[in-house]
């Protein structure tokens, strides 16, 4: 386990005290790499916030579920995705593009950058009066 102290972090698993060293300044919180996704799907995919209210049986908590599972247990596949996210595999985009490996790669943190935003889309639609 790690605790963060500014831009420090000391091994605390009970030997002897490890430092590390990160840039901060390159490095974003979970809530902030969610926020940033969520603009992006507003402002580059275009769902806005009456689009999201389209979406009344749960299909943006759906995905969000989807993104969020572990891919060893996504293990029920429809035509290329998970059963549980709600649209068509065109909308299914669980990997990253790699410049510096140059294909496609799994990305744990994306995933669930993506849940976040959805699960805040679907709040929000809640927040507006959704059922």
């Amino acid at each position: 386990m790690f605790k963060r102290h500014n831009a420090v972090y000391y091994s605390t698993h009970g030997g002897p005290k490890t430092t590390f060293i990160k840039d901060c300044t390159t490095m974003k919180t979970g809530i902030e790499l969610i926020a940033e996704e969520r603009q992006r799907q507003i402002e580059k995919e275009g769902w806005s916030n009456s689009h999201d209210d389209n979406h009344k049986h749960g299909e943006l908590a759906r995905a969000a579920a989807a993104y969020a599972l572990p891919k060893a247990f996504r293990e029920l596949m429809k035509n290329g995705r998970p059963t549980l996210f709600p649209w068509s595999v065109k909308w299914w985009k669980p990997m990253r593009f790699s410049e510096k490996d140059g294909r496609y790669i799994e990305d744990r943190v994306r995933q669930l950058q993506k849940a976040g935003a959805l699960i805040a889309a679907e709040i929000d639609r809640l927040n507006r009066g959704g059922s």
